[in-house]
């Protein structure tokens, strides 16, 4: 089992390079990390380059500001299903700003809608798309 972590960059700020640094120093136990720099293409763009990029059984897709801080990806890599992790003590289905998804799970349900413009409702309709499914 091979995991991609992807993450999309969008370097808006000076400040923002620093969580880069510091989201990529938490994650371990992935094979291949793909950064993609997103300079205004827009959240779902980027996203799906790396997608498309991504070599792994499993892909993560995780926030350039997000921090990995207690077990191992390996875990999140569920066959045929899609997790996403608890975020700031809150649980969800379904975090757009860091989810695992199967490649076989990406293959039958596509990339994330580019349509939705830069950062807004991709992630609600991929979700839809993934129950659907």
């Amino acid at each position: 089992m091979r995991l991609s972590v992807i993450i999309p960059h969008w370097p808006i700020h000076p400040d923002v390079e620093p969580l880069l640094d510091r989201c990529v120093k938490s994650l371990s136990g992935h094979d291949e990390l793909v950064v993609v720099v997103n300079d205004g293409i827009g959240f779902a763009a980027a996203v799906n380059l790396g997608l498309r990029t991504a070599r792994g059984d499993f892909m993560a897709v995780v926030s350039n500001d997000t921090v990995w801080r207690h077990g191992n990806l390996l875990d999140m890599c569920v066959p045929g299903a899609v997790t996403s992790p608890k975020l700031n003590d809150a649980i969800q289905d379904f975090w757009g700003c860091f989810f695992v998804v199967p490649r076989d799970v990406y293959v039958k349900v596509g990339p994330l809608d580019e349509r939705f413009g830069l950062a807004y409702y991709e992630d609600n309709d991929y979700v839809r798309r993934l129950g659907k499914a």
